[in-house]
Parts: structure tokens; sequence; C-alpha cells
């Protein structure tokens, strides 16, 4: 995808990449990530604040310092623009297998790597079930 760790983040398939990688930091849906506005997070609380949700309600989703250091390696956006700058046509990359190409992570490991991990629960279950709107806090 183009996308390497500690290098700029230019090109649409990095954003991309960014954008799954923080889709498994936040558990957040595809539309959801697409549709963030500098306006929609709070690095100081921590959240972005989805107001409308597929669900049909609104909801904070916590963020982890990896999904804010995520966010924080995109281009600097106006404030109401989309903070991925990615098409709806561009979701296809992130949820369909045959695009899927592995994503080098900091430790190496490839992007299935990543959510294995994350699945295997050595990530904080609670903060994933709170982020995907399956809980409340």
């Amino acid at each position: 995808m183009g996308y390497e760790e500690g290098l700029p983040v230019e090109m649409p398939m990095q954003r991309v990449a960014v954008a799954f990688l923080f889709a498994i930091e936040t558990a957040m849906r595809s539309s959801e990530i697409l549709a963030l506005t500098a306006s929609s997070v709070n690095y100081k609380g921590k959240f972005a604040r989805l107001p409308m949700t597929k669900n049909g309600t609104a909801r904070n989703v916590p963020l982890s310092s990896r999904a804010i250091e995520l966010l924080k390696m995109l281009p600097a956006v106006d404030k109401g623009e989309a903070l991925f700058a990615l098409s709806t046509s561009s979701r296809d990359a992130l949820t369909c297998p045959k695009n899927f190409v592995p994503i080098k992570s900091r430790d190496n490991g490839s992007s299935a790597h990543i959510t294995r991990w994350h699945v295997a629960g050595l990530a904080s279950v609670f903060r994933m079930a709170l982020g995907a709107g399956e809980i409340s806090g």
C-alpha cells in the first residue's frame, strides 16, 4: 500500500493503510472513519464524536494513544474536511479481501498479525466493545 511506519502519509493508498490500522484500533465502521473531521475528534479528551451511527444514535468512541498517533500522521485538513480525505469508493480497499495487501507494522508484523493480536485479547476487550458501541461507558 506504500505505507511504512514513520514515513509521511501523502498518497491515498497510504491514507487507506492508516484508516485500516485506525479501524483495528477503534473498531469503528469504515463509513464512520471516512466521515471523521477535525472538529469531530477531541484529542485532549481522547475520543471521536460520531453524531449519527448506523444504529441511529450518536456516540463517543474512545481513542487510544495509538489511534491518536495514527490520526496525527495524516496531512492537515481544514476544520470541516474529512480527516482521511478518501472517497467512499476507497472503502473497498478497506473492506474487500481481494484488495487487501499486508501492511508493515512497527514490529514488522503484517496487518493479519496485528488483527490476530487484537482479536486474541491482547488489546483491551472493554475498550474495543465500548468503541464498537456494544456497551456504554
